[in-house]
């Protein structure tokens, strides 16, 4: 296998030894693996790989397909180790293909259990991917347990408890793997009503190491870094205080031995109800370094100070060497949801650049380059606003979850990002749910004919992008760069896109029939560079619920299925799926009444209902019943499923002491109001929407 000669313009022996092909300092892999989520220990999400490059592209076909029998598809890269991938889908089942085949060779079925508790029903159906180390599969449950498996035969080595499984926790997030431990964060978010942390456990036997809160835990802590933050908290609110929440990014440095940890925001969004004395609440919006051995804490630096959006830094970071004013310097890059694009010393924390946003932003006008502090828009402030604000971005973020690439050859970063402003305006039924405070996943849709997804090829140390697509493909997945000149993307149109790495233009792509959610990986198989992809409509998150129109269309509904591709290979695609989707029956009962509804609505919203059944009860993922098509016997029966508990055994929680029994009815209100609609649109008539 030919490496290319651009890598080797890379700094430093780590990269020298990662473009022969070498493991190497700083955790770089030979280019026959992909042990780590992002190719490396770094996150990069780069291959030195280059036998598939500008020239040759318009050869590259499909090799293979073959099922992921998961009712959704994955979300998370797959993990790629000896010529056998391994990927994680709804109900954190691991799945392992032999990539010269396509063959599956096994299915690791953690059993998972959805009991009474709502995030680990919800997280039991999500899950962003695998850890490995040591010939050992790692992988988190919704019903929070970390499971390590052998990677040859899926025999258990150990399993550990993360966080209680019948509480205000899940665990949504790919375990992270380095230094011979397991790092876990525990998913509070979505509900607000938990306090974040990490979770270090030993990679051999499954013991815990330490744990590292994100909140301190009340105004008194002994401790002498919680009582610092302590200091920036509202004391009277942080007796209660949520949030914190470690739902996505953490990356370990082998350089450093630290652990950078991206932590989510203080709950409810609303500031205004976390006291009047509040200051940074450390260490919410932060990334947190940590020593990896003991969970130390080391430094930290805020991305959104007093954030009212969800602007949250849980991102893929990336590390990487890079030579800025005549210094080599080792750094740690972020693009948060806030919009702006950060470049920190990966020892200190110290800002090396002036942030510059890689989107349109207005909820601040600049960050300030020698304090690193945004300077705030007033305008953007909802909170203080009769009729609230349009803020951009909005809760989704500029960038989610879907990790973005560093090429070390061109120097640019490549962003999948979301340029959607979102009407934001205080809650005050909200005490818990999508909005916690803050904005509703109805207003979210109410800009959303003018959203946009660009590919942004952005200069870290210039603070500009260089190019971006026109934006027009929804929801772009995580992205692959690689030395061939190309960056790969796919997207919720089910197309795998080819790009010229240097200037964005198209070269190449590929209809796979399903949506695509996770970042395409390549490596070497038998001296051929092989490029994998997963797809298939992803389970439920806060994408797919807020779009599920983008999902759902009968072009990209197709199953879960994992694509290799090489060079000159010519295997038959899968038929696509053309045919309409199954019509809507006319709903059992009449039409409600139309405020009773639109009370439903708010409530469907506000008590979590869409984190898992879709804005507008519109659900498109297999593992969730999509409720316009509720019988009469869901609607006889609603009360005692949403309050009594008739379905947990299935996966529907029991919102006894959530929903009233008024609120109860509203929501049936609203379901059969939506079915209505549904069953309206089809025939050609006009809807009744709320």
């Amino acid at each position: 296998m030919k490496i290319s000669k651009r890598a080797m313009t890379m700094t430093g022996v780590a990269a020298a030894l990662l473009a022969m092909g070498c493991a190497a300092i700083g955790g770089s892999r030979p280019p026959a693996q992909w042990e780590y989520r992002g190719g490396n220990a770094e996150g990069q999400h780069f291959s030195p790989l280059e036998q598939i490059d500008e020239q040759s592209i318009g050869r590259l076909g499909l090799a293979w397909y073959a099922a992921i029998p998961s009712p959704d598809g994955p979300v998370g890269t797959p993990i790629v180790v000896d010529g056998v991938s391994y990927v994680i889908s709804t109900l954190n089942i691991v799945y392992a293909h032999d990539l010269r085949t396509g063959k599956l060779l096994w299915a690791f079925d953690p059993k998972v259990r959805f009991g009474s508790a709502l995030l680990a029903s919800w997280g039991n159906r999500i899950t962003r991917g695998l850890g490995y180390g040591n010939g050992k599969i790692v992988l988190t449950t919704g019903d929070c347990r970390v499971i390590a498996i052998d990677a040859r035969t899926a025999a258990k080595q150990w399993e550990a408890r993360a966080c209680p499984d019948q509480g205000d926790y899940t665990i949504t997030s790919a375990p992270r793997v380095g230094g011979g431990k397991v790092f876990v964060g525990p998913n509070n978010a979505d509900l607000g009503t938990a306090r974040g942390y990490v979770v270090a456990f030993d990679l051999e036997t499954g013991k815990q190491l330490w744990r590292f809160d994100t909140i301190p835990d009340g105004p008194d802590p002994t401790d002498p870094t919680m009582k610092m933050a302590a200091k920036t908290w509202d004391p009277a609110f942080l007796r209660t205080a949520a949030g914190g929440s470690v739902w996505e990014d953490m990356t370990y440095d082998p350089v450093t031995r630290l652990l950078y940890i991206g932590v989510g925001g203080a709950t409810p969004w609303n500031p205004m109800n976390r006291g009047a004395k509040r200051g940074d609440e450390l260490f919410t919006n932060s990334i947190v370094a940590v020593k990896a051995d003991t969970g130390a804490y080391v430094w930290h630096y805020q991305t959104t100070p007093d954030d009212g959006w969800n602007l949250e830094p849980t991102m893929p970071m990336v590390i990487a060497d890079m030579e800025i004013d005549g210094r080599k310097r080792r750094v740690v890059m972020e693009a948060p949801k806030n919009g702006f694009f950060y470049m920190l010393d990966a020892h200190d924390g110290t800002l090396v650049n002036k942030p510059n946003n890689f989107v349109p932003v207005n909820w601040a006008k600049e960050i300030d380059g020698k304090t690193g502090r945004p300077v705030m828009n007033p305008e953007a402030e909802y909170w203080k606003k009769d009729g609230g604000a349009v803020v951009f971005p909005g809760p989704l973020g500029a960038h989610n979850f879907n990790p973005m690439s560093y090429d070390p050859s061109t120097g640019l970063v490549y962003i999948p990002t979301l340029d959607l402003p979102t009407r934001m305006e205080i809650d005050k039924t909200a005490s818990v749910g999508s909005s916690v405070g803050g904005a509703t996943y109805t207003r979210y849709l109410s800009h959303m004919d003018q959203a946009k997804w660009p590919l942004v090829a952005w200069d870290p140390i210039r603070q500009k992008a260089r190019w971006q697509t026109a934006g027009t493909i929804p929801l772009g997945s995580g992205v692959l760069s690689t030395a061939g000149n190309i960056v790969f993307q796919g997207g919720a149109d089910g197309v795998l896109r080819a790009y010229r790495a240097s200037d964005g233009v198209e070269l190449w792509s590929f209809r796979t029939g399903s949506a695509i959610a996770a970042a395409p990986v390549t490596v070497d198989i038998d001296g051929v560079q092989t490029l994998i992809v997963v797809a298939g409509p992803p389970g439920t998150s806060a994408a797919v619920r807020a779009f599920p129109g983008l999902y759902g269309r009968a072009d990209t509904n197709g199953p879960p299925r994992i694509f290799a591709f090489r060079l000159d290979a010519r295997a038959a695609a899968p038929a696509m799926t053309t045919a309409s989707a199954r019509p809507f029956a006319k709903p059992p009962y009449p039409r409600p009444d139309a405020a009773l509804a639109a009370r439903g609505r708010m409530l469907f919203e506000t008590r979590s209902c869409d984190l898992c059944h879709g804005a507008g009860a519109h659900a498109v993922t297999g593992s969730v019943p999509d409720l316009r098509r509720a019988s009469a016997a869901t609607y006889d029966g609603f009360e005692g499923i949403v309050r009594g508990g008739a379905l947990q055994d299935k996966g529907m929680p029991m919102f006894f002491d959530l929903v009233t029994e008024e609120e109860s009815a509203a929501l049936r209100a609203f379901v059969l109001d939506a079915a209505w609609d549904a069953y309206r649109a089809q025939q050609g008539q006009p809807t009744a929407s709320r």
